[in-house]
């Protein structure tokens, strides 16, 4: 779509307009994520200088485009080029905003992220520290954006061994008095299993599950515990109450997460006879749900689970081999 619409742009308005230099920074973004990343890099390059060339060298349009060619060269591992633009991107966009602009933190925090990889921890920490202040003043403690900030400092907090300033963190950020807010329980919850704290997350997992039974990720976060832990009763427990109130999903994201979760430990009988019927949504095409390795692993397990070996197998193979596989 992002090369169509660049077509008809170029052949329409020219190759030196603005629309053009914006369809080349998406296709950049579309290049990315598809893992294209030379092709991602030309485009978002090509971007940039049309940018340049069209509105000087110091606006929203290049600070934004720079942001996106550091992002790009990050995901090459050329880390110490993409801290070049990203702090360009940086400077750029609080010269034109002023420091404390709600999207500057964006750019605060994605420069982090880069100065953390390349082991910069007390600079990525200051900025993250810059970023998250400005994230809990404008979009508050629950946004997601908000929440992965956060999750960032906590990581290079723990990185650099200060372990209770980390943990300080995680209790101040989220009092009780301010009331129920889901990201940052999640987000908690995830501490508690890299801690092995599995009480105290299956705890507040429960909580989140009590207010709202109807999203499945949490159910599923709540299985992993109980199971990992080897509460294996009450993961059964749970498995058969998630198994009864997701039985009849149509979607086939929703169905893999809850079929995965239920067969991580044998599963029995009728429990058995629904995980596998929910694999078989996972893998079924549908409009707008593309088939992955993650599909393929879940329809994996629930033939493996019924001793259906070989077929097992086929589906492994096919996991293995899907595109971009990698935790699959």
């Amino acid at each position: 779509l992002c090369r169509e619409a660049l077509a008809i742009r170029r052949r329409l308005l020219g190759n030196k307009n603005l629309a053009v230099a914006n369809t080349l920074n998406c296709l950049g973004d579309v290049l990315r994520a598809q893992g294209k990343h030379v092709e991602a890099e030309s485009s978002i390059r090509e971007g940039l200088n049309l940018y340049k060339e069209l509105t000087g060298s110091n606006n929203l349009h290049i600070a934004a485009s720079l942001l996106n060619l550091g992002l790009e060269l990050n995901a090459q591992g050329k880390l110490a080029e993409a801290e070049t633009f990203e702090r360009e991107a940086l400077e750029m966009q609080k010269q034109l905003l002023g420091n404390t602009h709600p999207k500057v933190a964006l750019f605060i925090h994605d420069l982090g992220s880069t100065l953390f990889s390349e082991g910069k921890l007390a600079e990525a920490e200051n900025l993250c520290r810059e970023g998250l202040e400005l994230n809990r003043r404008f979009i508050g403690n629950d946004h997601p954006e908000t929440v992965n900030n956060f999750n960032r400092l906590i990581w290079i907090l723990r990185t650099e061994g200060k372990t209770n300033e980390a943990e300080q963190l995680l209790a101040a950020v989220q009092p009780p008095a301010k009331g129920f807010q889901p990201f940052l329980m999640r987000s908690t919850v995830s501490w508690r299993i890299v801690d092995s704290r599995f009480a105290e997350a299956a705890a507040d997992l429960a909580e989140l599950v009590e207010a709202n039974p109807d999203d499945d990720w949490d159910w599923c976060l709540q299985a992993i515990v109980l199971a990992d832990s080897g509460e294996e009763q009450q993961y059964r427990k749970l498995c058969q109450a998630m198994l009864a109130r997701f039985d009849a999903t149509k979607d086939p994201l929703v169905a893999e997460r809850v079929a995965k979760a239920c067969l991580l430990l044998p599963a029995v009988g009728s429990d058995l006879k629904v995980a596998a019927r929910l694999a078989d949504t996972a893998v079924r095409p549908t409009k707008g749900h593309e088939t992955s390795g993650w599909d393929f692993l879940v329809k994996s397990l629930a033939e493996y689970r019924q001793d259906h070996f070989v077929i097992a197998a086929e589906w492994a193979r096919k996991t293995v081999a899907a595109p971009e596989a990698d935790y699959e």
